[in-house]
């Protein structure tokens, strides 16, 4: 079919060469091969396991759009201000804010009952499908799991 060649390039670091037959001692000798880039090394970060806080419970948007926190009715904003704010009490199945899509908002609410201890996103930003939107500290009989003023 006509000839064909193919040049394979491996890096041999640390690895012992056994060769298939030696080389005649009249060949000129081989050029020196340069020496494989470095790969990049990542430094050790914290995992994404380490940084989870497990006494927290984290809302997710529900799909991707653009977040509001304030009160919207027929598409427009109503009132000023948050639906709630960061360090305010929550019940279960709140409304945290709205994800606007197409023209609908679909709500955003709390899985749980707690303290809204961190909103991450800003109202008008766009949001990704099951981004972390907030994080609420739940109450368990009437304290907060984790926070010290309640131990």
């Amino acid at each position: 079919i006509g000839s064909f060649e193919l040049k394979v390039r491996r890096s041999t670091a640390g690895h012992a060469l056994a060769h298939a037959h030696a080389a005649p001692a009249a060949a000129a000798p081989a050029a020196e091969v340069p020496a494989a880039a470095p790969t990049a090394e990542f430094p050790a970060g914290p995992t994404p396991e380490d940084t989870v806080d497990e006494s927290l419970v984290y809302v997710n948007s529900p799909k991707v759009g653009i977040f509001r926190r304030g009160k919207y009715a027929g598409g427009k904003r109503v009132g000023k201000g948050n639906l709630i704010d960061t360090g305010a009490p929550c019940k279960k199945g709140q409304t945290l804010g709205y994800v606007e899509q197409l023209g609908t908002f679909v709500e955003v609410k709390t899985p749980i009952a707690g303290e809204l201890v961190k909103v991450h996103l800003e109202d008008g930003s766009p949001v990704e499908f099951q981004q972390l939107i907030a994080e609420v500290a739940p109450f368990f009989g009437g304290h907060i799991i984790g926070d010290s003023k309640y131990a």
